[in-house]
């Protein structure tokens, strides 16, 4: 006569498979984690222009799209194959965002799924742009001459609305006004934003335009420079 034993759990006794390496599936699952993750995470979060830090890149936070990416990178996986993730974001709240990870997956052979609450605190804090802003740090000065009072005030309101669109550049900020009699000289943060302006007001008012250089000093072997832009508006220009 032959006997049939009877495969179970050393664990918990189950008899029901599929079995991993002498053990139900359960319990196996308890004891061997496929992935790690963390209960919290955290931002950092600048509170002047709205912009977090991820893999230390400073990010425009219009969207949880790169939050998400960042927290898969941060998930730590172990055999787990052919996974495929969602993440759902609750709305902020004081600071911090909730989210809802889940999981499907392939793990020795079994077919798995894995829900985590987590949390994302965003750390507020200066970015080095806005910090660099906030002493007077400007790479550009932007001088527009005219004799012609009316074409000044008309290319301030255009500096301020050109200004408005730089949403993205956090340097794009004027540091110093100087109001002079033919005309006014600006600070801005940003040399990139000084150059353009000055072509956009040169094509605007048809005028003329001419740059200079100053030499500030050296970092890490490579010279910097601070940048002057003139914009002249002739008066045959139009008004």
């Amino acid at each position: 006569m032959i006997f049939m034993l009877e495969r179970f759990c050393p664990k918990c006794g189950s008899t029901e498979g599929p079995f991993v390496e002498g053990f139900c599936k359960n319990c196996y699952l308890q004891d061997h984690k496929m992935l790690e993750i963390p209960d919290k995470f955290e931002i950092l979060f600048c509170k002047k222009c709205d912009r977090i830090k991820l893999k230390n890149v400073w990010l425009k936070y219009e969207n949880t799209d790169a939050i998400a990416e960042y927290l898969l990178h941060k998930l730590k996986m172990e055999d787990l194959r052919k996974a495929d993730f969602k993440i759902k974001f609750m709305p902020l709240k004081e600071n911090y965002l909730s989210a809802k990870i889940t999981v499907k997956g392939i793990f020795k052979g079994l077919p798995v799924l894995i829900e985590k609450d987590t949390e994302i605190k965003l750390s507020k804090t200066n970015c080095p742009d806005c910090s660099r802003i906030a002493g007077g740090y400007f790479e550009g000065i932007l001088q527009v001459r005219s004799d012609n009072p009316n074409k000044i005030e008309r290319a301030k309101r255009f500096v301020d609305l050109f200004l408005k669109r730089q949403k993205d550049d956090p340097l794009a900020k004027i540091i110093k006004r100087i109001s002079l009699p033919n005309g006014f000289d600006y600070y801005v943060g940003s040399k990139r934003v000084v150059f353009q302006l000055a072509r956009e007001l040169k094509a605007e008012f048809e005028g003329r335009m001419g740059t200079s250089n100053t030499l500030m000093g050296l970092k890490e072997g490579q010279e910097i420079k601070r940048l002057t832009v003139c914009v002249r508006f002739d008066e045959e220009g139009k008004e």
